[in-house]
């Protein structure tokens, strides 16, 4: 599915280590920097790659335990070490919007956004 995003290829592992909350985790990694973008069209890109993972992980982990989704890219990866953390809850919730016809997808990034923060290796939830 993630084949769709055609400006960056798109690594993906699930999380062994469980965080501080005890949750087992997907992470999602853009091979070019994901965030910080001045061009309109690849901001748009960019977070309908965000969408597009959030609906493969919620679909890949049916009847799993994996408790939350995490998006990073490559300077996240082996640079500053940070990913977005968003609870599969969450995830779900924002997936059966889509379906529902509640969210449309175009919209669903900004959902997101609200709803995700920001882990760093100092942040309470960081695997230490």
């Amino acid at each position: 599915m993630m084949s769709v995003a055609t400006f960056t290829t798109t690594r993906v592992w699930p999380h062994g280590v469980r965080d501080q909350q005890g949750r087992l985790g997907i992470f999602l990694s853009s091979e070019r920097p994901v965030f910080h973008d001045s061009k309109p069209i690849l901001v748009r890109a960019k977070e309908a790659w965000v969408v597009f993972g959030l609906i493969a992980a919620v679909k890949y982990s049916e009847g799993s335990q994996v408790g939350h989704l995490a998006f990073t890219d490559s300077n996240g990866e082996t640079g500053e070490r940070w990913y977005y953390d968003i609870s599969m809850a969450e995830a779900r919730e924002i997936h059966g919007m889509m379906i529902r016809g509640i969210l449309k997808p175009e919209n669903a990034f900004k959902v997101i956004e609200t709803v995700w923060q920001k882990i760093t290796t100092d942040h309470v939830l960081a695997a230490k």
